[in-house]
C-alpha cells in the first residue's frame, strides 16, 4: 500500500524540510490524545509519524520522490479523499524504507500509549494517596466528636 506522505502532512511536495517539521508538529498537537480523548487516534498518529519518519529525511524524501512522481502520473485520474492507495511501490530501497518507517511509526505510538497509560495510572494512585489522607482523618475526627458528643450527653 502506498500513502501520499504529503497529504497525510498537508503540505506541498515542494516544501521545505522546516515546512515538513513544522507540518508535523502541527498535526501531532492536533491530534494528541490529551486534545482528542474521545476520538481514536492511533491510526492518524501512526501515519503522521510514518510521513514525517520518510519526508524528514532527505535520502527517504528523494526515493520518495521518485516513485511519489511515478505514482502521480499513474493515478492521475484516480484521486480519493484518504491518503492509502493501492499502488505497488516499484523500488526495492523505498520498499524497505516505508516498511522501516512504519514499523517505527507502530512501536511510537505504542510505546506513547504504553507510557500515557502508565503516567494515568501513577497519577490516580497519587490522587487516592492524597485523598485517602483526607479521608482517614475525617472519620477519625468524627468518631472522636461522636465519643466526646456521647460522652458529655451523658452528663
Amino acid at each position: 500500500m502506498f500513502k501520499d506522505y504529503y497529504q497525510v502532512l498537508g503540505i506541498a511536495p515542494s516544501a521545505s524540510y522546516q515546512e515538513v517539521k513544522a507540518a508535523y508538529r502541527a498535526l501531532s498537537l492536533k491530534w494528541h490524545p490529551d486534545r482528542n480523548p474521545n476520538v481514536e487516534v492511533t491510526s492518524v498518529m501512526q501515519d503522521i509519524n510514518e510521513a514525517y519518519s520518510i519526508l524528514g529525511n532527505e535520502e527517504r524524501r528523494k526515493r520518495y520522490d521518485r516513485e511519489y512522481s511515478k505514482f502521480r502520473s499513474e493515478t492521475k485520474e484516480k484521486q480519493q479523499q484518504s491518503w492509502n492507495y493501492s499502488y505497488d511501490v516499484h523500488d526495492d530501497e523505498l520498499r524497505e524504507d516505508i516498511a522501516q518507517a512504519h514499523q517505527q511509526a507502530k512501536d511510537f505510538v505504542d510505546q506513547f500509549f504504553k507510557d500515557l497509560h502508565a503516567a494515568n495510572k501513577r497519577a490516580a494512585k497519587g490522587a487516592w494517596d492524597a485523598v485517602l489522607g483526607w479521608i482517614v482523618s475525617i472519620l477519625v475526627l468524627n468518631i472522636i466528636f461522636l465519643v466526646l458528643y456521647l460522652v458529655f450527653s451523658a452528663f
